[in-house]
């Protein structure tokens, strides 16, 4: 070999040997300083589920059950301009998906098999949240990507769905590219990763906050402040990675024409997270449906417009 040849051989070992190893040597502090029993609702409830110690929050009584999931960086704060008007209607539960809000976030080596993360591991822990609170039959309200895992259940398990409501939600505008995820999953990024979550997701959890409403002057405080809570709630941004080493291209997953029970799809015309036109497209592939269209409206029809959203609630026939 000549001089030369072994140069090139000796640098490009150099580099493949920095890229292996060097992420693993970075030091990460842990993140937060908040712990998520600590800073609970006064209504807040937690029970094991698939070995995930799950938040929610119970109100109403009576048939139907609502089951409600928020979307992405989002809490069960979410429904709280709703939940009141939904509790005359039945019983109504909300909860936090796993890497949200106050539910317990599992750690790599902390569980067996599929990540707690993945799409259909949290369609199981969904029916087994179910299964634990004694609910054969629930009524799914989802909102965005929690519209998409309620519709995911819904496909899934159809006998233990009795009506759908998606609220902004598809099967696009969520998912991550298969590279993207695999290259998430690594060692060197799962350490590197919540660094980068860390350092740039507080600000973007704002700008979608702001994103996902008509007129985000309209937007209260105290919502901006529950959005940055849950941003202090340690291994937050761990979490977060774990979400999207897990994440699949949803619509490998979620067909809109598989899905047998009624459905009803509210969307803001003003849709600029996901967009009002795909939302409605996704909903018209749905054998069984009816779509309300609230105007003036954004991605989150239950926080920015909760009147409109109730009356669309009850104008549906939930019966079973």
């Amino acid at each position: 070999m000549s001089k030369h040849l072994r140069l090139i051989v000796i640098i490009a070992a150099a580099l493949l040997l920095t890229i292996l190893i060097g992420p693993l040597l970075i030091p990460v502090s842990t993140s937060g300083n908040l712990e998520a029993r600590e800073i609970g609702y006064t209504d807040s409830q937690y029970i094991e589920v698939n070995g995930v110690d799950v938040h929610y929050r119970q109100s109403g009584s009576g048939e139907p059950t609502f089951i409600l999931l928020h979307g992405t960086l989002a809490t069960t704060y979410t429904w709280e301009q709703v939940v009141g008007s939904l509790s005359e209607m039945g019983t109504v539960i909300a909860y936090d998906r796993p890497a949200f809000g106050l539910s317990e976030r599992p750690m790599p080596g902390e569980w067996r098999g599929e990540s707690p993360y993945g799409y259909d591991a949290q369609v199981e822990l969904l029916i087994g949240l179910m299964d634990e609170l004694g609910i054969d039959q629930a009524v799914l309200v989802g909102n965005s990507m929690g519209g998409s895992i309620a519709a995911l259940a819904a496909q899934t398990y159809p006998d233990r769905v009795q009506s759908l409501v998606l609220v902004a939600a598809a099967n696009d505008g969520h998912g991550v590219p298969p590279v993207a995820g695999w290259l998430a999953s690594t060692p060197q990024f799962r350490r590197i990763g919540p660094l980068f979550v860390r350092q740039k997701t507080e600000g973007f959890a704002l700008q979608v906050l702001d994103a996902s409403w008509h007129d985000p002057s309209h937007i209260p405080a105290q919502t901006v402040t529950e959005y940055s809570k849950a941003l202090r709630i340690r291994n937050w941004d761990r979490a977060l990675w774990e979400l999207i080493a897990a994440a699949r291209p949803f619509e490998m997953l979620l067909h809109p024409n598989e899905i047998e029970v009624p459905t009803l799809v509210i969307v803001g015309n003003d849709d600029r997270v996901i967009g009002t036109e795909t939302v409605i497209a996704f909903g018209e592939q749905i054998p069984d449906v009816e779509i309300a269209i609230i105007e003036n409206c954004g991605h989150v029809p239950q926080e920015e417009c909760p009147e409109e959203f109730m009356a669309a609630m009850r104008a549906y026939d939930f019966s079973p």
